[in-house]
Formats: structure tokens, C-alpha cells, sequence
């Protein structure tokens, strides 16, 4: 029992065996035991205490703050920069963008630079820890090619101050009202003259996101945003070019950045995808040619420390989409003259490492899915029939459609194809050509 009073003689409870296990709660608990014989004489009690501690189930989310757009906001812009941190007191698993891992720096920090197609992108954001709860962050981007064309052109992106405010100066290619919101929340109307705008934005202790918005008179609106870190001990590090995140075509950039208020002697180091650059800095301004090898992202990561021991680093996203004067080694500038042949030859293991299999596009102007309305789930990746949906004059199936189906009959048709009029969401099935359901 529980209790330290002896049971009596005729108290249900007895046993003629030792009870196997005991029924405990949490905290101290103390068990007392008696033995009775064939007389009914009770034994001294023995007694037993234990103390039972049960960990709670960790249950809490991680901490996840985003630097980017804001939800439902317009933008011209066809990369999209998101910033932002993640932390757990249990350990963070990953963070994610859009179902991509991205890479999370020890003080949590991250950047990851996404491409967008015209109309509404969903931007989710999500951070998991060792436990497994999830922090999410979701928002929608409308990127609107025929908004007003906005840029920034101080300060840069992810760059950091020593002064308590910055001048934000940039231009609009029309007639527009530029809105900007600072931190809390305050917005100012910028000022205008001509085609440029100015304004003094004051910054607090830290990251400060800066959002500049224009609107044009038909109501498209615009967005950019400006991180910057406010630190009075510290020196002022920028990359002036690019001033953000960017898609381009050509096979390799010029760096340039400045550096302000640092103390000799200062190292400078740029390093992207592995490989570490060291330009002179000049009267507080550098720059560092880079070259991109392949189409794909590169992260570029610019690192300072001056002699006082301060140090600040930023980092650039890069995307490198060749043109497709340097893709398609066929009839590329009307791909359709040998679409066809190429891919039962090669298959379409080049093809996508440009184009998306699906509606993103990868910001190519086509993708599979444009063409085929499908979403390719396993593309080959080697030469062959196999690497495409038909093996024959794809783009046009009725071409030879009537040779193969003689040669092949209907199985592969239908592996893709309905036979009714459902046709799996193909443009195409075979009732819509034939006027009868197989």
C-alpha cells in the first residue's frame, strides 16, 4: 500500500504471491509492504521510496524571422532575395525554401535567392528542429513584368552602417509614387525629381528591412526591400555591383563593393562556390572579376576584418542562365526544326539542366510542361527513345502518328493518354480524335 497503516487481517488486498509492479506518479513516492500468516499475525512493514521525473516532450517551434517582400506584394524583379534567421534551443534540423534545403550559417542566418514566373509565386519558408516542429513562414509575390521598373541604387543589399540612418536614392522608369517602410511600420513618401528618388531613412540597432514600393497611375505596383545591419563599432561593408540578387546570361560578373571606416591593416577575402578571391582594397573600394563554368547558382560570400579585430561579411546570390545561343545544339533559334530528332537521339538529360520539367521554367521562356501540358516525373537522362513521351515526331504526334500506332499499337499511348474524354490531363486523348471511347 500507500499508507503507513498496517491493513488488517481482513482487508481485501491480500496475495498469496508478491505483487509483480506498483502503480507510481509523478513526484516522491513511498511503498509499504506486509506479510500475514495462516493465523492472521501481520509482520513490521518494510518500505521503499522512489521519485518519479518524466521529461516534457519538447513541443516548442523554432524562431524564424524573414527579410524579404512582404505577403502579397508586387515586384518587377525576376530573382527574389529572402533573408532571414532560424534558431532552436534543442538544435535546428534544416531550413527550407520552397522544399529546397538552404545552407544556414552558425549564427543562424541564411539567404537564398529564387526565381520567379510572371503572375503569383508562393514563397514558403520553412524551419525544422531535432524534434520535428516546424516553423513556417508563407507569403505570396506577384511578380508583374509590366509594373514600374524599380531600382535601388543606394544602399546595397545585406549591407551594414556605422551611421544611424542612410540615404536611399534610386530611380523609376515612369511616372510613379514611391512609399517607403522602415522597420516599425512608418512609411514616408519619397521625393521625386524626374525620374529619381531620394530619401533618409533612420535605422535601429541591428537588422533593419527597408521596403521601397512604386506605384504607376494605372495602380501595378513594385517592390524592393534593403537589408541593413546598424552597428556604430563597426566598419561599413557594401557590394555596390550587383546591388542584389540576380539572374544573368553572361559567363561572368565584375565584383565591386566598398569598404568604410575600417582600421589597417584590413584582409578582404571573396570566396564563391569553394573559391576564395583576395582583391586589394583602394581607397576603401575594390572589385573581382568572376567567372560562372556552368549554368546554376552561385553564392559569392564577400568577408572583411579590419586591425581593430571588427569583421563583417555579405553574401550575393547569383543566377548563371546561359542563352540559349549556348544550349541548344540544333536548330535552337526555332527549336521545333529538330526538337524532335535531338531528343530521341539524346534524350532529355540537357535539356533540363536549363529548363524546368514543370510550370517554373527554371526563368527560361519554356519549359516541358509549356509545350506538353504535363509534368515530366522522370526525364531520362541519357540518350534513347525513352527520354521523351513519344519516340517519334513529338511536337507534332500526328507527323507519324499513324506509322507508329501500326508499328507499336496503343499500349505507351495509353500509359500518359486516357481513352475517354477524361485524358488525364493531357491536351489530348484519344476519344478527342477518334470520336470513341477505346
Amino acid at each position: 500500500t500507500k499508507s503507513a497503516t498496517a491493513p488488517a487481517a481482513s482487508a481485501p488486498g491480500w496475495t498469496t504471491a508478491a505483487p509483480a509492479s506498483v502503480t507510481a506518479v509523478a513526484g516522491s513516492n513511498t511503498f509499504y509492504a506486509w506479510a500475514k500468516d495462516a493465523a492472521g499475525n501481520i509482520s513490521v512493514a518494510r518500505s521503499a521510496s522512489v521519485t518519479v521525473t518524466t521529461a516534457a516532450a519538447d513541443t516548442t517551434k523554432p524562431a524564424l524571422t524573414i527579410s524579404a517582400l512582404a505577403n502579397g506584394a508586387y515586384t518587377s524583379h525576376a530573382t527574389l532575395n529572402i533573408s532571414g534567421n532560424a534558431s532552436d534551443v534543442g538544435g535546428l534540423q534544416s531550413v527550407t525554401v520552397n522544399g529546397q534545403t538552404v545552407a544556414v550559417n552558425p549564427d543562424g542566418s541564411f539567404s537564398a535567392a529564387l526565381p520567379l514566373i510572371a503572375g503569383a509565386n508562393t514563397v514558403a519558408v520553412v524551419a525544422t528542429d531535432k524534434a520535428g516542429n516546424q516553423q513556417n513562414d508563407t507569403r505570396t509575390i506577384t511578380y508583374d513584368p509590366t509594373a514600374p521598373i524599380l531600382t535601388i541604387s543606394a544602399p546595397a543589399d545585406n549591407s551594414s552602417s556605422s551611421q544611424s540612418f542612410v540615404t536611399l536614392t534610386g530611380t523609376i522608369n515612369e511616372t510613379a509614387t514611391v512609399q517607403v517602410t522602415d522597420n516599425g511600420g512608418s512609411r514616408q513618401s519619397a521625393s521625386i525629381s524626374g525620374s529619381t528618388f531620394t530619401a533618409t531613412v533612420y535605422l535601429v540597432a541591428g537588422v533593419n528591412t527597408i521596403t521601397v514600393s512604386a506605384t504607376d497611375l494605372a495602380g501595378n505596383t513594385t517592390s524592393a526591400k534593403r537589408t541593413v545591419t546598424y552597428d556604430s563599432v563597426k566598419m561599413t561593408l557594401a557590394v555596390t555591383s550587383p546591388n542584389q540578387d540576380i539572374t544573368t546570361t553572361q559567363s561572368s560578373i565584375t565584383l565591386k563593393g566598398t569598404l568604410v571606416d575600417a582600421i589597417a591593416p584590413v584582409s578582404l577575402t571573396i570566396t564563391m562556390n569553394g573559391t576564395a578571391y583576395k582583391p586589394q582594397v583602394t581607397n576603401g573600394a575594390f572589385t573581382q572579376s568572376l567567372a560562372f563554368k556552368q549554368a546554376g547558382t552561385y553564392t559569392i560570400t564577400v568577408a572583411a576584418t579590419d586591425g581593430a579585430g571588427n569583421s563583417s561579411s555579405i553574401s550575393r546570390n547569383v543566377i548563371y542562365a546561359p542563352s540559349s545561343s549556348a544550349s541548344h545544339p540544333f536548330g535552337w533559334t526555332s527549336p521545333k526544326k529538330s526538337h524532335e530528332r535531338y531528343v530521341d537521339k539524346n534524350g532529355v538529360g540537357n535539356c533540363t539542366s536549363c529548363h524546368s520539367i514543370d510550370r517554373a521554367s527554371k526563368g527560361q521562356p519554356m519549359s516541358c510542361y509549356n509545350c506538353h501540358g504535363k509534368e515530366w516525373k522522370t526525364p531520362s537522362t541519357s540518350g534513347g527513345s525513352t527520354g521523351a513521351s513519344h519516340p517519334f515526331g513529338w511536337t507534332n504526334p500526328r507527323s507519324s502518328h499513324d506509322d507508329y500506332v501500326e508499328s507499336n499499337g496503343v499500349s505507351s499511348c495509353v500509359s500518359c493518354h486516357s481513352i475517354e474524354r477524361a485524358s488525364k490531363g493531357q491536351p489530348k486523348s484519344c476519344y478527342n480524335c477518334h470520336g470513341k471511347e477505346w
